[in-house]
């Protein structure tokens, strides 16, 4: 029997700029991340609201992956509404600055 996959949670969600200042005790870019859980070492791609990919994982993610909110392009991601996807699973994602 195949084990089917866990399911692939991503936190904080919504990603805050206070909360992750109170929960990391970190006021600069260092502490901005997201977290995926249960990624099974499968392939990470974020998306825009508009369906662009924004970043995607180039790397081993393991159980789970913390992403810096810095897209492939280098610079932080805006406020806004984002579509995540690892294997095939999808979810949202607010990101609130």
């Amino acid at each position: 029997s195949t084990k089917s996959a866990e399911t692939v949670f991503v936190a904080p969600n919504p990603w805050k700029t206070e909360v992750s200042e109170t929960f990391f005790g970190a006021a600069g870019a260092l502490g901005y991340f997201v977290r995926f859980i249960n990624t099974d070492n499968q392939e990470i791609n974020v998306y825009d609201a508009s369906g662009n990919l924004v970043w995607h994982s180039t790397e081993a993610t393991g159980t789970s992956y913390s992403w810096n909110l810095i897209s492939d392009s280098g610079v932080q991601v805006a406020t806004g509404v984002y579509f995540w996807s690892v294997g095939d699973q999808t979810g949202k994602l607010a990101i609130i600055r």
